[in-house]
């Protein structure tokens, strides 16, 4: 009922003298107006209000907005049954996954090494250099877990690691995080 009660928008102040007193909230009526091409529509009064003529007469502004029988034509038919959205899982808001999070699929690290676009990695070892492909596209995304990270270098190769050209210096422990492409402006960005 709501939905079809909802595309019913046309609301209208009508001035009216005391005979608008009348009217309460609520009420339903016609309205003909040849210029507007109403002729027996059907407004719901909403409210009401007092304001002065200019030559101090009592006017009646009624609010209304326009209503139809067929809102409340109901049917078992028109039953819907409620099916509630899927669950969604959202990343943590911190962009990292905690060291129990890492996926049993995830490439282990103890050398160094160049990275691929779709790939997960778990570093087992400090001290590393791990360089980013040449070639990645738009959404490209490395996922990195992290079990010991110090002084692991991420060389950009030719590339940008938020907008910056040199190499980076991580040291992390239990961590994880992934690289996103971003394009060539930005490079990669750490999420």
């Amino acid at each position: 009922m709501s939905l079809l009660e909802s595309r019913q928008q046309i609301s209208v102040t009508l001035p009216m003298n005391l005979s608008g007193l009348l009217l309460k909230a609520g009420d339903t009526f016609y309205l003909n107006n040849e210029r507007l091409g109403w002729t027996q529509k059907v407004f719901q009064v909403l409210s009401y209000d007092f304001d002065l003529g200019n030559a101090g007469e009592l006017i009646v502004s009624v609010s209304c907005i326009e209503t139809d029988a067929s809102i409340y034509d109901w049917d078992v038919a028109d039953q819907v049954a409620y099916t509630p959205a899927p669950i969604i899982n959202l990343p943590t808001p911190t962009g990292t996954i905690q060291y129990s999070e890492i996926a049993h699929d995830a490439i282990i690290l103890t050398a160094n090494t160049t990275l691929e676009v779709g790939k997960e990695y778990h570093v087992a070892a400090g001290g590393l250099t791990l360089t980013l492909p040449l070639g990645a596209a738009v959404g490209d995304t490395i996922a990195i877990s992290v079990g010991d990270f110090a002084d692991t270098v991420i060389n950009p190769n030719g590339e940008k690691i938020l907008s910056v050209t040199a190499d980076r210096l991580i040291n992390l422990a239990n961590k994880g995080f992934t690289l996103v492409y971003t394009g060539s402006d930005y490079g990669w960005a750490v999420r």
